[in-house]
């Protein structure tokens, strides 16, 4: 008796002298290229180097994607497919604070597709209690330990199909959340939501039926139009998040009626414009473009020109924009704005416009004498911004900006503009 009790305690000793050797030479590689460590395996046979390598890879990129993750001592990470899909810190946070306004009460939370478990970390932090769903079994294990050491309180980890789980699951909770995976199973990425898993237009109503809000993570390359009319009108609230001007999310707050009213949220970084769809632009929609004026007319009364960050394009909100920044749009395809004077925290890149001119050859010659650098940029312009540099004989860089675009009288038209001033 007493030989198996020492014989079990000398085992576990075992494992967890291994497991502390594992850490400390993660912690002490975990800044080097992973691929050289891989070649350098045979030098550490008593390392499990399998794992060794997936949690300094996954650290290296929660560096930046998840600092709250690598600055905390235990955590776990997953394979290197589940880091590339999990949420950013920022995008976490984001939806933390979507749910805080959006739930009335904090009760009860769960997500029905964990995966690793990022945005039910922060999610969670503000619901007395919390379910947490996901298949896979790895995962559960990885985020079991994970919201441990996060102190994430009141959790329960199940490892099953969400919505099989809440078909099971008689309560109503305050919040579901629900993140359908989009890859197939060739690992090929989808984007509508019928090719998801789970397919949420298929248990819409069933989601509405099992909690007071529900909030759907969706492919940021799906178009909102097309998603609204999928879940059938039952969307309050369509959030496009984007990092450093590249979108990364779009959010669906679904409710339990249909509405034809639904608040647009167009996020970069800290950057945030709302806009109401059907909200009316102006009296007469022709207000917000340009009239039909020549490049000599746009050069002598307009002196900035914006480039609406990518949530905004994303959105298609480009009228509303214009007229609630009191600015003009060159054209209809064009995503292009002008202003005579500079609109202050506009949410996008804003320009110092030059000059304008066609692509006229004498023209070019003129107005592009002396610029040997310049960042070429094309908005609806038969070219392509590779083709256009190669045609105007330009290297890239420097503070010029060159930009191709398309007038209201389908002109092919140039602004040569610089950065400097703003």
């Amino acid at each position: 008796m007493f030989i198996g009790i020492n014989y079990q305690l000398s085992i576990i000793n075992y494992q967890l002298k291994k497991l502390m050797e594992v850490g400390e030479f993660i912690k002490e590689h975990r800044d080097l290229d992973v691929r050289n460590l891989a070649l350098q395996a045979d030098k550490f046979p008593d390392i499990d180097m399998k794992y060794a390598l997936m949690q300094i890879e996954g650290w290296q990129t929660a560096r930046n994607k998840l600092p709250l993750y690598a600055d905390t001592d235990g955590i776990i990470f997953p394979p290197s497919i589940s880091m590339q899909q999990c949420s950013s810190q920022f995008t976490a946070e984001y939806k933390k604070e979507l749910a805080d306004r959006i739930c009335s009460d904090k009760i009860s939370f769960i997500d029905i597709t964990g995966g690793f478990g990022v945005d039910f970390s922060f999610i969670a932090q503000s619901f007395s209690k919390n379910v947490f769903v996901e298949i896979q079994p790895n995962l559960c294990e990885i985020a079991q330990n994970n919201f441990n050491i996060l102190n994430i309180q009141n959790t329960k980890v199940v490892c099953m199909d969400g919505i099989e789980y809440l078909k099971q699951d008689t309560q109503h909770f305050s919040l579901i959340f629900a993140d359908p995976a989009r890859r197939d199973s060739y690992g090929r990425k989808m984007v509508a939501i019928s090719d998801c898993q789970p397919d949420i237009s298929e248990h819409l109503h069933f989601l509405l039926q099992h909690a007071d809000n529900v909030i759907i993570k969706l492919s940021p390359m799906l178009d909102w139009h097309k998603a609204v009319g999928d879940l059938e009108k039952h969307v309050s609230e369509i959030h496009i998040v984007s990092v450093d001007n590249e979108c990364k999310e779009l959010l669906l707050v679904l409710c339990q009626e249909k509405t034809e009213k639904i608040d647009i949220y167009c996020i970069n970084n800290n950057d945030k414009t709302i806009f109401y769809a059907g909200e009316e632009t102006a009296n007469d929609v022709n207000d917000v473009y340009l009239n039909n004026e020549g490049t000599k007319n746009i050069q002598d009364t307009y002196k900035c020109l914006y480039l609406p960050n990518t949530s905004l394009t994303k959105s298609g909100m480009f009228e509303q924009l214009a007229y609630k920044t009191n600015t003009k749009i060159l054209a209809k395809n064009s995503h292009i704005i002008l202003s005579k004077e500079r609109i202050k925290d506009f949410p996008g890149r804003i320009l110092e416009i030059e000059n304008v001119c066609s692509m006229n050859g004498k023209q070019l010659k003129k107005y592009l004498s002396g610029i040997d650098n310049a960042n070429i940029m094309v908005r609806n312009f038969p070219l392509k911004a590779e083709q256009l540099k190669k045609k105007l004989k330009m290297k890239d860089g420097g503070d010029k900006y060159i930009i191709g675009t398309t007038d209201r009288l389908n002109n092919h038209i140039l602004f040569i503009c610089n950065s400097n001033n703003f």
